[in-house]
């Protein structure tokens, strides 16, 4: 893992500088703590995570050896979980908790719905898009 920021200054005569370099692990858990360690931040899916499971992600995380001694951005991305009409939803976990979260919204793979799939419209004009600015709002 940490020979490959020493590849990446070798190849190019630079450190990574400004870039964050992350390096993944498994969806379903968080990375361990070599992950944690070589990475400049923390990245980590919510798909299929319940608010429960994204809480518990977050507290293992910052009470990792790695983590506490040299704490970094933790992001979630790509969370199609947001069910907006709750009030604690996987966005709210993420943010009260100052880690990052991704809307991911895949829609019907048509022009109107969601924002995956080119072409996009980027109106805010379904519910789940709605609901996204709606929370966002909040903060």
């Amino acid at each position: 893992i940490t020979n490959i920021k020493g590849y990446i200054k070798a190849k190019t005569g630079k450190d990574n500088g400004d870039l964050g370099i992350y390096f993944g692990s498994s969806i379903n858990s968080p990375p361990e703590d070599n992950l944690i360690a070589a990475s400049d931040f923390v990245l980590m899916h919510g798909n299929g995570k319940s608010t429960s499971d994204m809480q518990s992600m977050i507290n293992t995380v910052r009470n990792s050896t790695a983590y506490k001694s040299k704490p970094k951005p933790i992001v979630y991305n790509e969370d199609p979980n947001f069910d907006f009409s709750n009030s604690v939803n996987n966005m709210e976990v993420a943010v009260t908790n100052h880690a990052s979260w991704g809307y991911y919204d895949q829609g019907k793979n048509d022009y109107d719905d969601g924002y995956q799939s080119p072409p996009t419209d980027w109106e805010v004009n379904t519910d789940d898009k709605k609901g996204f600015f709606g929370q966002v709002k909040k903060y």
